[in-house]
C-alpha cells in the first residue's frame, strides 16, 4: 500500500499565488513548535559553544556535545532554513548572526531562555486549550502546581529559570538612562541572583543594595555577586513580595518580575513595596511594555507564554500607570530602551502619591 506523504509536494500547483501564499503562513506556524524545539536542542547541548572557534563538520560537532550525527544534522537544517547556523558546505556547519545568541559567554544570551522555553514551558503546552476555556495557567494542569511553587521544590528548574533571568537581564540598556543618585540604598525586588543590581551598583561606588527574592535563590544570588566583588556592598534577604519588603530603601527597583503576574497580584506586590517605602523614596519599574506595531510582534508572543505558563500578562504604558496609581503612587517619568526590540525593557519612575 502506497503511503501518501503530509509533507507539500514541489510540483507546481494549481492555486492562485495569493492561495499559495495564505496556505504557507499557516504552515510556518504549523511548524514552529518543532522549530523551538530545535532550537532548545542546540542550546541544551551547547552547539553554540562548540562552534565558537570556527565551522566543524558533522560528526566531530555531534561527538563533542553527545549527539547522534545524523539527527544533529537535521536539526540544524531546520534551524538554518530559519535563519539561524549555516551550512558552508554539505555536513559542515557554523555559526551565523543569530546563532551567536545561543553562545554562554556572549551579552543579553538568549541560550538559557532558549532552554527554559524549551522544557516545562513547552510540556504545559499540551493542556493549552484549558487556558483558552479558563483564563488559567496550562502549567498548573501538567504540573499540578503554579510555576513559582514547582521550581521552587526542583533545584534543576530553578537554576534554569535564575540563569535566564539573570543573563537575559545582564544588562538593561535604559538603566544607563537613570539616575540612581551618587549615594544611598537600592533595593532590589524581586532580584534573582542580582544581574540589574550588579549593574547598577558596579559604576556607582557611593551606593549598596539590598537584594531581596525567594529565599530558594539567595545562595546563588550571594555566589554571583561575590564574583563580581560586590559581596560587602549587597545585603541578600529572602522572603516574598506578597509578604512584606525591605525598608529603609532610597531607591527601589522591580525589574521583569510584574509581567509574571495578574493584576490582584502585582497590585499587592505594589502595596507591599509602598509601605516599605519612606515618602523621600523613588520605585523604578523595569518592564517591557506591550505596543501595536505592524507584522510580527514579539511582544503578543511573549504574553501568550505569560498566560499560558504563569497567569500573568504584559501591559501596555497605560495599563501599567493605571495599576501604580492603584497602589498609591504618582509616576513621575517614563524612558523607552534606545533598542529596536519591541519588548526591550521600559522604566516608569514612580514616587509616594
Amino acid at each position: 500500500m502506497t503511503q501518501v506523504s503530509a509533507v507539500p509536494s514541489a510540483a507546481p500547483s494549481s492555486e492562485p499565488p495569493p492561495q499559495m501564499q495564505d496556505r504557507a503562513v499557516i504552515m510556518r506556524l504549523m511548524f514552529g513548535a518543532w522549530l523551538q524545539q530545535a532550537l532548545y536542542v542546540a542550546a541544551k547541548l551547547d552547539v553554540a559553544d562548540a562552534l565558537a572557534d570556527g565551522p566543524r563538520d558533522i560528526e566531530a560537532l555531534a561527538g563533542e556535545v553527545g549527539a547522534d550525527p545524523t539527527a544533529l544534522a537535521r536539526f540544524l537544517r531546520a534551524l538554518v532554513s530559519a535563519g539561524v547556523f549555516a551550512e558552508p558546505s554539505p555536513g559542515r556547519f557554523e555559526l551565523n548572526g543569530p546563532a551567536e545568541y545561543l553562545r554562554s559567554s556572549v551579552p543579553n544570551t538568549h541560550k538559557y531562555i532558549a532552554i527554559l522555553h524549551g522544557e516545562e514551558a513547552y510540556a504545559a503546552c499540551a493542556e493549552v486549550l484549558h487556558t483558552a476555556h479558563t483564563g488559567r495557567p496550562a502549567f498548573d494542569v501538567v504540573y499540578g502546581k503554579p510555576y513559582f511553587s514547582y521550581i521552587a521544590g526542583d533545584p534543576k528548574a530553578r537554576a534554569t529559570f535564575d540563569a535566564a533571568m539573570g543573563r537575559e537581564t545582564a544588562v538593561p540598556l535604559v538603566v544607563a538612562q537613570c539616575d540612581f543618585g551618587a549615594e544611598g540604598t537600592v533595593v532590589d525586588v524581586g532580584g534573582g541572583v542580582g544581574a540589574l543590581l550588579a549593574a547598577v551598583l558596579v559604576d556607582r561606588p557611593g551606593l549598596t543594595g539590598v537584594l531581596f527574592d525567594l529565599p530558594e535563590s539567595s545562595d546563588a544570588a550571594r555566589e554571583h555577586l561575590a564574583g563580581l566583588g560586590l559581596a560587602a556592598r549587597v545585603r541578600v534577604v529572602g522572603g516574598t513580595a506578597f509578604d512584606s519588603v525591605p525598608a529603609g530603601g532610597d531607591v527601589y527597583t522591580i525589574s521583569r518580575v510584574l509581567h509574571d503576574f495578574d493584576d490582584e497580584q502585582v497590585l499587592t506586590i505594589l502595596g507591599n513595596v509602598r509601605s516599605a517605602m519612606s515618602p523621600s523614596a523613588r520605585l523604578m519599574v523595569f518592564d517591557a511594555l506591550l505596543t501595536e506595531r505592524p507584522g510580527f510582534n514579539p511582544g503578543r508572543m511573549a504574553d501568550l507564554g505569560m498566560l499560558m505558563v504563569l497567569g500573568g500578562r504584559y501591559r501596555t504604558e497605560a495599563e501599567m500607570r493605571d495599576l501604580l496609581s492603584r497602589a498609591g503612587f504618582r509616576v513621575t517619568e517614563v524612558r523607552h530602551a534606545r533598542d529596536a526590540d519591541p519588548r526591550a525593557e521600559s522604566v516608569l519612575e514612580a514616587v509616594p502619591a
